[in-house]
């Protein structure tokens, strides 16, 4: 019988950083690889980026559903954010406000979002200049 053997992604035609990103989100659930990867042309609004679960963590807990999260600011409120976690089940969106400095607090609940719709989301976000300077 042939041994099967696990092949890695070649990601090699993106930047070491990005690289490294995607493949440990792979590490944790390689289905939301290409949710990630989706995502890669709209990083210029993008002003965060979160993984989990991560063993090295002190507050790790090994039963933690497996997700990805990113962060884009309120064009018309710069104190705000929206919030979107991907797992397995879907996308879920939630709204912040700066209240102090470093602290937030959540203003809306989280809702479902399709991927389709947060496309349509960001790219209608502004873009600084050097966005369209490749």
């Amino acid at each position: 019988m042939k041994k099967k053997t696990t092949k890695k992604p070649n990601h090699a035609i993106l930047s070491p950083e990005w690289s490294d990103m995607l493949d440990d989100i792979n590490q944790i659930d390689p289905l939301l690889v290409a949710a990630r990867a989706a995502l890669i042309p709209f990083d210029d609004v993008i002003v965060s980026i979160w993984w989990g679960p991560q063993p090295q963590a002190k507050d790790y807990d090994p039963n933690e559903e497996p997700h990805f999260g990113i962060v884009v600011r309120d064009p018309n409120y710069q104190n705000n954010t929206y919030r979107f976690e991907f797992n397995r089940r879907g996308i879920e969106m939630s709204y912040w406000q700066l209240t102090a400095p470093s602290q937030e607090e959540m203003v809306d609940p989280p809702v479902e979002i399709t991927l389709p719709q947060l496309f349509e989301f960001l790219r209608q976000l502004p873009r600084g200049a050097y966005s369209f300077i490749k």
